[in-house]
């Protein structure tokens, strides 16, 4: 397992840095300014997502906390995503990027044969994931009205792209939406109908992208993204209840540093020139690839200890494996070790993982397997046991 582990996040990496890298290199025509965003993106890409989140815009603190945090965190140990986040963003955001350079690639052709395909991508974006799907129904749509404006042609082909992608994506719609009271529960979706204001400079990019860019260009797409998830974060105006929004953030921040890479590349694009950037990329991401290494390091060596899976947990799973019958359940407390069970030995767990996309065992009966397990272990799940309210 752990070798799969390494093998399948080094292979997702090195596809997510070739499709950051195809996507700025057409965007700016520049391969230094593409190598270089591709790595920092791939390299540190917490700090676009988490970290950044996590100090501000969000939570609306001042810029001077915000930013030491994120150069304490650079600077230190860093961050990396944890055992259940190989999706994100080696798959899903590199799902979206595919599927935005497809479409990119049908404004500039023209072609039915481009569109069809792009099309037919598209329409597989929410069978990837709800925030990535949403996101690209909603920003092919804009890219097509937006090019349309300037290139009727392109914007013809773009439009026929979008209602492709609309129609096969209605299968994922009536599976799966109204949604589930349960599941709503569970996630505790209803937040009001209070507007998301962290999302207005993505709302200023997008503008300063969609005016700067030619018409169905790589530009001009990330503006469209940065729109759609500006339209995610508010969909309880509409709706009433919402999503965890920050899931668009995350790679709403990638684009939006992107798209701010590549206004200032086109502002400074002639002083550039003459600081001969090609030559210095290499040296820049060479550097990059060092603290990025240079960072896991330090990271293993900071949380290995609490992290490894103990001695006594290796042995208590080589147990289980050994001693019970193939379809034995196992009734553990722990949502770890509920994890670990199914992982390492291959039995059952009485508990499920509280969450919708790996469970469908409802959150009522959920609940009610957890106490008895409780009860098991000798302790009154009355007192223990604390559910709070979902408003």
């Amino acid at each position: 397992i752990n070798l799969t582990w390494v093998t399948a996040r080094w292979l997702c990496a090195a596809a997510w840095f070739l499709l950051l890298y195809a996507a700025m290199l057409r965007a700016a025509g520049s391969p230094g300014l593409a190598l270089c965003c591709a790595a920092f993106v791939t390299y540190f890409s917490y700090l676009l997502t988490f970290l950044f989140l996590a100090a501000w815009p969000s939570s609306l603190s001042p810029l001077g906390p915000a930013l030491g945090k994120i150069l304490w965190s650079l600077g230190s140990f860093g961050r990396t995503e944890g055992v259940l986040r190989l999706p994100r963003p080696a798959l899903t955001y590199a799902a979206l990027f595919a599927a935005g350079l497809l479409l990119v690639r049908a404004a500039e052709r023209k072609t039915w044969r481009a569109t069809a395909l792009s099309g037919v991508v598209g329409g597989l974006m929410l069978y990837v994931r709800l925030d990535v799907g949403s996101t690209y129904l909603f920003a092919a749509a804009a890219f097509a009205l937006a090019t349309a404006r300037r290139d009727r042609a392109a914007g013809l082909h773009l439009g026929a792209s979008a209602a492709l992608s609309a129609l096969l994506s209605v299968p994922w719609v009536l599976a799966y939406l109204p949604l589930d009271p349960a599941v709503t529960e569970r996630i505790n979706l209803t937040v009001g109908r209070r507007p998301d204001w962290t999302v207005l400079p993505l709302l200023a990019l997008a503008a300063a992208l969609w005016r700067r860019s030619p018409p169905g260009s790589t530009g001009l797409w990330f503006g469209c993204v940065l729109a759609g998830v500006a339209a995610a974060c508010n969909v309880q105006l509409a709706l009433g209840y919402a999503t965890e929004t920050f899931h668009w953030k995350y790679f709403g921040n990638i684009y939006a540093f992107l798209g701010a890479a590549l206004l200032a590349y086109g502002a400074l694009a002639p002083r550039l020139r003459r600081l001969s950037p090609g030559r210095l990329a290499p040296w820049a991401a060479g550097a990059m690839t060092a603290g990025c290494l240079l960072q896991g390091v330090v990271y293993a060596g900071v949380h290995f200890p609490f992290q490894a899976l103990p001695k006594d947990v290796e042995a208590a799973l080589a147990w289980v494996e050994r001693e019970t019958p193939p379809d034995a359940v196992v009734a553990a407390a722990g949502q770890e070790t509920n994890l670990l069970v199914p992982a390492y030995t291959g039995r059952y767990t009485l508990v499920s993982f509280p969450s919708p996309t790996l469970s469908d065992i409802t959150l009522g009966e959920n609940a009610r397997r957890f106490a008895w397990v409780l009860r098991a272990l000798g302790t009154d799940p009355v007192r223990k046991l604390v559910v709070p309210r979902v408003l």
